[in-house]
């Protein structure tokens, strides 16, 4: 989701950069960025600048506000958590950027929208893959269906519902607009952020599965 600055009034902008920019910090000096050198050195970048070009490919609801598919959780079940914020921080900065040189402002608004676009998503969607792993047989179509289809499904559902709730209590929106356009929307982009989440973690898994971090080919192969 893209908001731009002049519907969130300011002690809201503030406080979504206090709670982003240290995540962020925190997730980039943390990261395992051995596990992405090597063959794999082009994978992180070049998902990266997929998502980006994703993000690009929205819906505008109302002047100021747009939705697009999040990309969060195929990032988070591919890369961790960690290296998920930060590629995908990567990622806002640039939408940003676009915004800037189309004539929007989006700066101010870049920790909520990080908030809601990016640390939300990752972090439901890697609890999703911690309780799947520790609570479900290690099978193959167990670990797609549910790590990648079903948690990207529930993850989009989420924060639909979430942004909403925050933009109902920061922003200067119309309710009836939010609660009978703008989340009706959001939701529709379940089933296809779903369908390619699913679908491209299928790929990754069956023609590259040493790229995919969550997955251990010798514990899920072996007893599906």
């Amino acid at each position: 989701m893209d908001i731009l600055d002049h519907l969130i009034t300011l002690p809201w902008l503030l406080i979504g950069h206090l709670f982003f920019w240290p995540i962020l910090i925190f997730a980039g000096l943390t990261a395992p960025w051995n596990k992405v050198s090597g063959r794999m050195k082009h994978i992180w970048p070049g998902l990266c600048a997929g998502l980006l070009i994703m993000w690009q490919l929205k819906a505008g609801l109302a002047q100021g506000i747009s939705i697009h598919l999040l990309g969060a959780t195929l990032m988070t079940v591919l890369f961790g958590r960690q290296l998920a914020i930060v590629g995908m921080s990567v990622v806002l900065v640039g939408t940003s950027l676009i915004m800037t040189f189309n004539g929007y402002d989006s700066w101010l608004a870049l920790g909520l929208n990080g908030i809601i676009s990016i640390l939300l998503p990752v972090y439901i969607s890697y609890q999703i893959v911690r309780l799947v792993f520790l609570y479900l047989p290690h099978n193959f179509f167990i670990y797609i269906f549910l790590s990648g289809f079903a948690n990207a499904m529930f993850t989009t559902g989420v924060v639909g519902v979430t942004s909403t709730v925050i933009l109902l209590m920061t922003s200067t929106m119309d309710s009836n607009f939010l609660l009978h356009n703008y989340l009706p929307a959001y939701l529709l982009i379940i089933f296809p952020e779903a369908f390619i989440t699913g679908g491209v973690l299928t790929l990754f898994v069956v023609y590259k599965p040493q790229w995919v971090l969550s997955f251990d080919d010798d514990l899920y192969l072996k007893k599906s």
